[in-house]
């Protein structure tokens, strides 16, 4: 991993840090949250391993499953750093999903998109023993989790889409997803020196291609790779309902835009938020802390807008 990815990742760890950090005990020291920690989900001990939460108070009951998939850029993160944002989100009502999945370098594009669905075979298989209900299924992921997620929605409601890809998607089982501050382009206006087109050549194991002369062959897996990251061209009529959420200082809100233009354009019902503020200053991935109440306002419109999928 070459050192600009290195400086990507410390300054991702230094702003979970001190995000974690602000957090007083009636967040991080909850007594009301059951856990189920560390449970395998495939293959893979170190990398196919979530995390379970419910709220104690509801305990026996069956209840809608929120599956979280954290962002970091493809390179960094874990469910560790998204314990507390998760255990709010079960407060709400569901049965909450955290998982982990491969990071560059340990893998490359589209194995995340493989451990979701993995992921997602293991609630199927073993909802029951957590009172889950698997017929009322949601998601929600956040930069690049959006991705990971946008995606993998994309191949369970699109059979061309799906076999661009070497494994076997569940179809449809999301009632609606959250998509929040995500990337789904390698780069905008051809801004080829951006550090998330960098980001996502990384991903796509494609960084070093650009700077040398390449085959037609390697021209051609290039362009294949791109065609598959960029799914937005392939979302349909099926895909599933979508809350799209960015912020007036997220440095990829465009990316977002583009993505609920396109839901529009194919009839998704779908909901749009820009969120600002005129005393906090809302930048990328904002919703997960827990310190402010523009994220606490964009939590109970996501919650919102699944549970009137389940009323």
């Amino acid at each position: 991993m070459n050192r600009f990815i290195e400086m990507l990742k410390e300054l991702f760890e230094d702003g979970e840090k001190k995000r974690l950090e602000n957090y007083d005990q009636s967040i991080t020291n909850r007594k009301d949250i059951i856990r189920y920690e560390n449970i395998e989900y495939g293959e893979d001990s170190i990398w196919n391993t979530l995390d379970v939460y419910r709220c104690q108070s509801l305990e026996g009951k069956v209840l809608p499953v929120l599956v979280n998939v954290h962002g970091g850029g493809w390179i960094y993160g874990d469910k560790k750093g998204y314990r507390y944002y998760c255990e709010a989100l079960a407060d709400k009502g569901y049965v909450v999903v955290n998982v982990n999945y491969h990071l560059v370098d340990s893998a490359y594009f589209p194995k995340p998109m493989e451990d979701l669905n993995e992921a997602m075979n293991w609630i199927y298989e073993n909802g029951q023993n957590y009172l889950m209900d698997i017929d009322h299924i949601f998601a929600l992921g956040d930069s690049a989790g959006a991705h990971i997620l946008g995606a993998y929605a994309c191949a369970c409601s699109n059979a061309e889409y799906a076999k661009l890809f070497s494994f076997s998607f569940i179809k449809q089982p999301f009632e609606a997803i959250a998509l929040n501050c995500g990337v789904y382009f390698t780069h905008i206006n051809e801004k080829k020196t951006d550090f998330v087109r960098m980001l996502a050549l990384n991903y796509l194991n494609l960084e070093n291609i650009e700077k040398v002369k390449i085959s037609d062959e390697r021209q051609s897996e290039y362009a294949s790779k791109i065609d598959r990251f960029e799914f937005i061209k392939y979302i349909n009529n099926d895909y599933p309902d979508t809350f799209v959420m960015s912020a007036q200082y997220d440095f990829v809100r465009i990316h977002s835009a583009s993505l609920a233009s396109k839901l529009t354009q194919e009839g998704i019902n779908m909901e749009y938020r820009m969120y600002s503020s005129k005393t906090h200053k809302l930048e990328h991935v904002f919703h997960t802390d827990l310190n402010l109440p523009e994220a606490l306002l964009c939590n109970e419109e996501e919650i919102r807008f699944f549970k009137n999928h389940t009323l």
